[in-house]
């Protein structure tokens, strides 16, 4: 892959798939920034599976620094990625490339969120909004951070109410119960356009993160962060 800027402007990472195709994959990075773990390699093996890539950076090169406290993370977020004047644009921005990549037979482009901690709740958020989630056919979400939606003064319930994308949810087992197979979410979704197309696959031995920043010298993390990312393809195809 390699940097590309977005219409808006926004600095992105983009990555091609071997021939054209009709599907792509809107990547949302986490609080630590688009070159932090293995976002961009991440992005280049779901672009090798077929997918147009594309990884808008929100922070601007600016992210959440690293070893700062948390409890200073929603003021930071409300300042310098607020979803209507920032965040909101950018995914538009984002979504109208990948609709422009050349596509399998003319066909229209396909495309799906795919986040990591912060950006799940980016996702979700798109898939609620009543334009944005026309686009969208599918979400995937690697140890979600969906508890961004209280921390920043709003509640799960607003976060999940009009969600009309279906989604996939992958939680450590460090993760809040809110965001697992019975917990809070997926009890939402039961009130939503999206009743019945969402799941749940537990990593319980995981920790926060481990998709994208885990110790891969580690054959456990290892072997789960491929599954992860196995179950996560599979789910794609089965929406798109």
């Amino acid at each position: 892959g390699a940097s590309t800027p977005l219409s808006n402007p926004c600095p992105a990472y983009a990555a091609s798939p071997p021939a054209p195709s009709s599907r792509a994959i809107l990547l949302l990075e986490d609080i630590f920034g688009l070159t932090s773990g293995r976002t961009r390699a991440i992005a280049d093996h779901l672009a090798a599976e077929g997918f147009h890539v594309v990884v808008p950076d929100f922070f601007r090169g600016a992210p959440f620094p690293e070893g700062t406290a948390f409890d200073t993370l929603p003021a930071y977020l409300t300042e310098h990625v607020p979803w209507e004047s920032v965040v909101r644009a950018d995914v538009a921005a984002a979504v109208a490339y990948l609709k422009e990549q050349p596509s399998e037979g003319g066909k229209p482009v396909d495309v799906a969120t795919w986040g990591f901690c912060y950006g799940c709740w980016v996702g979700f958020q798109i898939g609620a909004d009543a334009e944005l989630s026309k686009h969208v056919k599918a979400g995937v979400n690697c140890h979600p951070s969906l508890v961004l939606a209280v921390y920043t003064g709003g509640s799960y319930e607003a976060l999940v109410a009009g969600l009309a994308v279906p989604q996939l949810l992958m939680p450590a087992g460090g993760d809040p119960p809110e965001v697992k197979e019975g917990g809070l979410v997926m009890a939402l979704v039961e009130g939503t356009p999206a009743k019945g197309k969402c799941k749940v696959i537990e990593f319980a031995e995981m920790e926060h993160g481990f998709v994208n920043r885990g110790d891969v010298k580690d054959e456990k993390v290892k072997k789960c962060a491929a599954q992860a990312i196995k179950d996560g393809l599979a789910f794609l195809k089965e929406c798109m």
